[in-house]
């Protein structure tokens, strides 16, 4: 655990680079060149006072060691002069082993501004190599703090959903283990760790070993020279971490693993990529070609834990149909859906975790299907720890079997190869002993389109009287009235209108002008009626987000969705039970009215 100086020092280091670095990623490439830069001072200085010699700051390069940024003597002119010269030319250094040539190699432009440079570098030297376990602890720390690597669709994996996956894989010290998106390394470091707490009797040489059976390879240099000082700080003195472009360079394609751990980039460029001729799925979209590198390059007895868009479990183009038939086919044991705001503040989006074993896919007849609702941390930006976590007890369902939890079940493969497509969505095949619909499960945006009003007037233009009535997300069911014929939405067919902050669902069939903001104006597809599409609104249960945005939430719902014939029945009955209602309402009005009256006439009052 990492004290509160510790955390602040990160986070002051943090504060200091923001005006001059401002994305995350490039804040942390500042840090990582620099701590290196001090490290080699320490090893230096703590091997001069065991009677050594220095490996680093030797010859030519004694005038640069960290020490003579911090001489009396020293300007500050001087002191960015020093520190210019050593982040662009450290490279040159032949006293320079492999990993920290490579951290050096491409470094980023270092700073230009007195001032501020010694309030960093005054900063970074309350680190010291000395106590590691500190500084491995603080640099992941600093690692938590960047999230996304956004332009590339990378956003930084949270360390309870990489351990939770390194559980469940369970990677052994014998066995050959790869991130192909590595980015920070986090993965690799968890796998490490997870293998010295589960294997006691590991010696130096078992350690060795490993070290060098864990393996990462990314695209961007900038990460290369993160998860190198990442991987150095947690005991690797040869980190194996090549930048490598898995999808258009073929020179690893024949290495085979026993374990691969994955969090691949989600972006594809536009106009999509060209991947290498080993690729078997006709594709230029990246997700794709990662898992299916993945898969492939699995071992006989390989295992993978990976985590996916949701596009792989239940888009219908053909390629990835074809994607899910073959890993169906090879390597698939279970899916675990996460909530959308695992990867918040930096971004909403929907995944999933695809679990791979080889062996074990040979004979099982039924695939698992968990779903994580809560992670232990709350569903907002501020993604503070919270007592609700769903994690241990998928855990135990994963690895003891459990069929009692109501978050996870098992579905037959013959199911889901009966289905045409392959779907990996578990919202396709659930059902319950009590309830077996005989209606397919659709997801809810299959069957409505979001339509955009010509304009949205703000409440302070509304008008009390005009041609148009003014729809919102208000309860009211008309909120004032326009009169610009051009801003009108021409009602063909009924809409429904869905509050985004309010949850307010209403049933419109008749022209109106949108007010502004948060409305969404549905027009439902031609296989749900819209009074159907109204009442089931009405009936999903949305946690309730204050003036959040809840249409993100509803997208992710599913619903029954019952042939035209059985929707109207069930209008039909709906109304009339609506009726009903409004019958008693008014019986009650009126009930209520008469005992004020009485209550009046016995007090001999007229007060209300």
């Amino acid at each position: 655990m990492l004290n509160s100086d510790t955390k602040k020092k990160i986070d002051d280091l943090c504060n200091i680079l923001v005006a001059k670095f401002p994305i995350p990623q490039d804040q942390v490439d500042q840090i990582t060149v620099a701590l290196t830069y001090k490290f080699m001072s320490d090893m230096d200085s703590e091997s001069i006072s065991m009677g050594g010699e220095r490996s680093f700051f030797k010859g030519d390069w004694e005038d640069y060691t960290w020490e003579k940024l911090f001489e009396p003597k020293t300007s500050g002119n001087k002191r960015n002069e020093i520190y210019k010269f050593v982040i662009e030319n450290m490279e040159t250094n032949p006293n320079l082993p492999p990993l920290f040539r490579e951290i050096f190699s491409n470094p980023p432009n270092p700073f230009n501004d007195v001032k501020k440079l010694y309030e960093f570098l005054k900063t970074i030297n309350f680190f010291s190599y000395q106590n590691s376990e500190t500084l491995g602890n603080a640099y992941e720390y600093l690692l938590s703090k960047t999230g996304a690597q956004g332009q590339l669709g990378q956003f930084r994996t949270p360390r309870h959903i990489i351990d939770f996956i390194v559980e469940i894989v369970n990677p052994k010290s014998n066995e050959k283990i790869l991130d192909p998106a590595c980015g920070t390394a986090g993965f690799l470091v968890s796998a490490f760790k997870h293998i010295k707490i589960n294997e006691k009797n590991l010696t130096s040489e078992n350690l060795m070993k490993l070290s060098q059976n864990l393996e990462g390879y990314d695209i961007e240099p900038k990460m290369i020279r993160i998860s190198l000082l990442n991987m150095f700080l947690q005991g690797f003195s040869t980190p194996k971490i090549k930048e490598i472009d898995l999808l258009s360079d073929d020179t690893n394609w024949n290495e085979y693993f026993d374990v691969i751990l994955a969090n691949p980039p989600f972006f594809t460029p536009k106009g999509g990529i060209s991947p290498h001729r080993g690729f078997s799925l006709d594709s230029k979209r990246a997700e794709i070609h990662f898992i299916d590198y993945i898969q492939t390059h699995l071992r006989p007895n390989g295992r993978a834990g990976i985590i996916v868009p949701e596009t792989i479990l239940d888009k219908k183009d053909k390629a990835y149909t074809e994607l899910r038939n073959k890993i169906i086919e090879n390597s698939l044991i279970g899916v675990v859906s996460l909530p959308p705001e695992v990867f918040l503040p930096y971004a909403s989006k929907k995944t999933s975790i695809l679990f791979f074993d080889k062996e074990i896919a040979k004979n099982i007849k039924s695939i698992f299907f968990g779903k994580i609702t809560n992670d232990g941390f709350s569903l907002n930006n501020d993604r503070r720890e919270i007592a609700e976590n769903d994690i241990p007890e998928i855990k135990d369902s994963i690895l003891k079997g459990n069929k009692t939890n109501k978050k996870f079940i098992y579905i037959d493969k013959s199911r889901i190869i009966s289905n045409e497509k392959r779907f990996l969505s578990s919202r396709i095949y659930e059902e319950t002993e009590d309830f077996k619909s005989p209606y397919p499960v659709h997801k809810i945006t299959d069957v409505f389109e979001v339509i955009s009003p010509p304009k949205k007037i703000k409440k302070r233009e509304f008008l009390e009287k005009g041609k148009f009535p003014i729809i919102d997300q208000s309860k009211d069911k008309i909120a004032g009235y326009w009169n610009e014929e051009k801003d009108r939405v021409i009602v063909k067919k009924p809409l429904v209108i869905f509050g985004d902050h309010t949850r307010v669902v209403k049933y419109i069939d008749f022209d109106f002008v949108a007010g502004a903001d948060g409305i969404k104006v549905l027009n439902p597809c031609e296989n749900i009626l819209p009074k159907y599409l109204f009442y089931i609104l009405n009936f999903i249960n949305l946690e309730d987000l204050g003036y959040s945005r809840h249409f993100k939430i509803l997208k992710e719902k599913s619903i029954l969705l019952p042939p035209i014939d059985v929707q109207k029945k069930i209008i039909d009955e709906l109304e009339e039970h609506e009726k009903t209602i409004d019958k008693n309402k008014k019986i009650i009005e009126t009930n209520l009215m008469q005992i004020k009256n009485k209550l009046k006439i016995f007090l001999g009052s007229d007060q209300d």
